[in-house]
């Protein structure tokens, strides 16, 4: 009798999407399921935003025990993202480990409530030994 190969996935988009009310502070978390690495992230800013949201995404390493950005600010700037009527797609090259964490740092700085729409892409075909860089 012949088994079945059961292949895992290969790519992930772990989709955030939450109303936030005036005022609200929340931080939003995914568990990442297996070694990996976190290829893209998509941020969507509705019509009528004005920059109220404000959001920060990160991976909590459990290993290392250290908080790290998806995005790099300059200094002296903001360190969060934000927009009106925008559509933002940055690359990021990050590797993860079985049980780190996403993490979204969101503030509604407005009068109204908000909806938070974000997807992280995750390619844990590769793991974290993926090859990055080029020809030196």
């Amino acid at each position: 009798m012949r088994k079945a190969f059961i292949e895992r996935p290969r790519m992930e988009t772990v989709s955030f999407r939450v109303n936030l009310a005036a005022g609200e502070e929340v931080t939003l978390t995914e568990r990442i399921k297996s070694d990996g690495t976190i290829e893209s992230m998509r941020a969507r800013f509705y019509a009528g935003q004005e920059n109220c949201l404000q959001i920060r995404p990160c991976v909590l390493q459990k290993g290392r025990k250290s908080l790290i950005d998806l995005l790099t600010y300059p200094e002296g700037t903001v360190n969060y993202i934000s927009g009106e009527d925008d559509t933002f797609e940055y690359p990021v090259v990050l590797s993860v480990q079985n049980d780190d964490e996403i993490k979204l740092y969101c503030k509604n700085v407005g009068d109204y409530e908000y909806t938070i729409v974000i997807d992280i892409v995750i390619d844990y075909f590769a793991g974290e030994n993926r090859v990055i860089g080029g020809v030196l």
